[in-house]
């Protein structure tokens, strides 16, 4: 009995089919699919494809260096606006501890007086 319920449940498995592709990704299908198109193009077909991807991943590329270029920039001017500021704090710290040392010197003209 128990042999028979071994051979029921495998035939259940084997009438219940997928399809072959859908053990793969959405993302994978689609990269098949291209692939297959591709192959399936003349050799003129090709170059005009092949070209107008190297158009598209330059177009990509000049995006990318403007952006870096962009970033870079922003950092830069973050660097000199903190340089500045640190610049203005070291003035301001001079002129304080200027300040101060007059005080002591009052205060001991006072104190001496």
């Amino acid at each position: 009995m128990s042999n028979q319920k071994n051979t029921n449940q495998s035939i259940k498995r084997k009438s219940v089919k997928q399809p072959p592709d859908s053990y793969m990704s959405k993302q994978d299908n689609e990269a098949l699919r291209k692939i297959q198109e591709f192959a399936a193009m003349s050799p003129e077909e090709k170059i005009v494809e092949l070209q107008k991807q190297l158009k598209e991943e330059r177009a990509r590329a000049a995006g990318a260096e403007s952006e870096l270029s962009r970033l870079k920039e922003l950092r830069h001017n973050d660097n000199l606006h903190n340089n500045a500021n640190i610049e203005n704090l070291k003035m301001q710290l001079k002129s304080l501890e200027t300040e101060l040392e007059a005080a002591y010197a009052r205060i001991k003209e006072l104190e001496d007086g």
